[in-house]
């Protein structure tokens, strides 16, 4: 009797200790619910992204672009393929490799002037220098190219072309918001350029990852010490 007059007088108080209790299970059982799900979605967006091939195309600011799915991986499946600085656990892996395919046109060159040699040859010295540039990417060529005349043959010495490229290039790692994809951009004003292949790794930022990245920090360590000594004098 005493425990049902203690239910009675504090009904009200149990009834709310269960409803809070009955929340906090229904919580957590949306929580691993929502969790299971983006696992799910995420292992699907990873086997798309195995069999898929970089495209390469021109966008609206008229960049050369290359684009493919890129990965979302666990810490635990990086294997260790993946290198990193100590201290600093990866976020984003980003690999590629690309291909430049450079036309050069040499304005037309007019020799006016030759060099009489002692032997009775003439030589003269073709140059050709250009600069040329596409908004943060740049070009410049220098050629020289040493003519010998001797009576009616024309004979070419050794030539030599100097070529300094200052390529522009993006390399970006971006998700979708709704399907959770993961695509890895790359991007350049250079013309001429092709993405022939590139890898991205997304580093899922979970339990494992806090974990791991505190076993990266250096530990230190304070202690205290103390001790007495003795000696002849005060």
């Amino acid at each position: 009797m005493d425990v049902l007059k203690l239910i009675s007088d504090n009904l009200k108080f149990i009834l709310g200790v269960a409803i809070v209790i009955l929340i906090m299970l229904l919580l957590r059982q949306c929580e691993s619910t929502k969790e299971a799900k983006n696992e799910v979605t995420r292992i699907t967006n990873n086997n798309l992204a195995l069999n898929d091939t970089i495209k390469n195309y021109i966008d609206e600011n008229g960049l050369l672009t290359g684009e493919i799915r890129g990965l979302h991986l666990k810490v635990d499946e990086l294997g260790d393929s993946i290198q990193y600085e100590k201290n600093k656990p990866p976020v984003t892996v980003i690999s590629y490799v690309t291909e430049v395919r450079d036309t050069i046109i040499i304005k037309p060159t007019v020799v006016d002037t030759f060099v009489i040699n002692p032997d009775g040859t003439f030589n003269q010295m073709v140059s050709f220098y250009d600069t040329t540039a596409w908004g943060k990417s740049s070009r410049k060529v220098g050629f020289k190219l040493p003519v010998l005349l001797n009576d009616s043959t024309l004979t070419t010495g050794k030539a030599e072309l100097s070529l300094i490229q200052d390529i522009w290039l993006s390399a970006t790692l971006q998700q979708e918001k709704k399907t959770k994809e993961v695509f890895v951009k790359l991007q350049t004003d250079y013309p001429g350029i092709t993405f022939n292949n590139t890898e991205g790794i997304l580093i899922k930022r979970d339990d494992k990852f806090d974990l791991f990245s505190r076993q990266q920090r250096k530990q230190f360590g304070v202690g205290l010490q103390l001790g007495i000594g003795f000696t002849d004098k005060v």
